[in-house]
């Protein structure tokens, strides 16, 4: 897969994120075997032991969700740096165009560097 600079997927891959943050915030699984785990009447060395690593894995989830979400910020700052950075291009463009009616349409792109 070649690596491209669009926008609109970059803002898909953010939401993506975001909503595995929502879920993580809850603990993900960790949170639902948390909440079962310490509404259950199981007791003893063995309870207490799965209860503390629950508790430390739902922890850890919460933790990430956050680290997410951070992540999806800088993505969504990078795809707004792109809408600018086209929209910039498609100015010179048509200022190009503007100035001299003579020269070829064809977009900057395809001009050797």
């Amino acid at each position: 897969m070649e690596a491209t600079a669009d926008p609109g997927q970059l803002d898909a891959a953010a939401r993506a994120l975001r909503r595995q943050a929502d879920i993580l915030d809850n603990g993900g699984r960790a949170g639902t075997f948390l909440r079962q785990a310490e509404g259950s009447s199981w007791t003893g060395a063995a309870a207490k032991q799965f209860v503390t690593t629950v508790r430390d894995d739902w922890s850890k989830a919460k933790g990430l969700a956050g680290d997410l979400r951070e992540i999806a910020t800088l993505i969504e700052k990078g795809a707004d740096k792109i809408r600018k950075y086209r929209a910039e291009q498609a100015r010179l463009e048509r200022e190009r165009n503007d100035n001299n009616p003579n020269t070829p349409n064809k977009p900057l792109a395809a001009y050797p560097p």
